[in-house]
C-alpha cells in the first residue's frame, strides 16, 4: 500500500467509522459499511488494526463500563445519623443571656449555645455554623417559645 492509498483509506474510515454518523461500529460493522462501496487489499485486517487503536471505542467498549444495575448514589453521612427534629429551649430569666439549647432527636444530642448580641442574624448565625453545617438540615425544628424571633430580638 501507498502513501497516497494509506491516506485514502484513512479518510475512508473516519468518514466510516469515526464521524457522528458512523456510530463507531465495531470491526465488523465498519467492515460491512466500507465494503458496500469500497475494497483492497487487506482492507479486513486494516479495519480491525485501526478500531483495536481507536480510543473512543476503547473508552466506551461495554466491557470498561459499570453494570447498569450496581450504580449507587453516594452515601451522604457514615457516622452520624441525620437528625429528624430539632428542639429550641431558650432561657429567660431576667439580666441574664438567653442560651440556645439545641437537642436533636433522634441522637439524643443537646449542645447549649450563647450567642454574643442575643440578635435574630446572630442566633440564625449560631444556628447554621454550629448545627446545619455539622449534621445537615433536619426534617422539623420546633421551639418552647411562640415567637422564636421576638425572644432573639431582645
Amino acid at each position: 500500500m501507498t502513501l497516497k492509498e494509506k491516506k485514502e483509506t484513512d479518510k475512508i474510515l473516519k468518514k466510516h467509522h469515526d464521524s457522528p454518523n458512523a456510530a463507531h461500529y465495531s470491526s465488523d460493522g465498519t467492515y460491512q459499511r466500507i465494503a458496500k462501496h469500497y475494497f483492497w487489499i487487506g482492507m479486513q485486517k486494516f479495519i480491525t488494526n485501526y478500531i483495536k487503536n481507536c480510543l473512543d471505542c476503547a473508552r466506551f467498549k461495554a466491557s470498561n463500563q459499570k453494570p447498569a444495575g450496581l450504580l449507587q448514589a453516594p452515601v451522604q453521612t457514615q457516622g452520624i445519623q441525620k437528625p429528624s427534629n430539632i428542639l429550641f429551649i431558650l432561657s429567660q430569666e431576667k439580666n441574664k443571656k438567653n442560651v440556645f439549647i439545641l437537642k436533636a432527636l433522634p441522637l439524643d444530642m443537646v449542645e447549649p449555645f450563647c450567642p454574643e448580641n442575643q440578635l435574630t442574624r446572630e442566633c440564625a448565625t449560631v444556628l447554621m455554623e454550629e448545627f446545619f453545617l455539622r449534621f445537615g438540615l433536619p426534617r422539623v425544628i420546633t421551639t418552647t417559645v411562640p415567637n422564636l424571633s421576638l425572644v432573639c430580638n431582645n
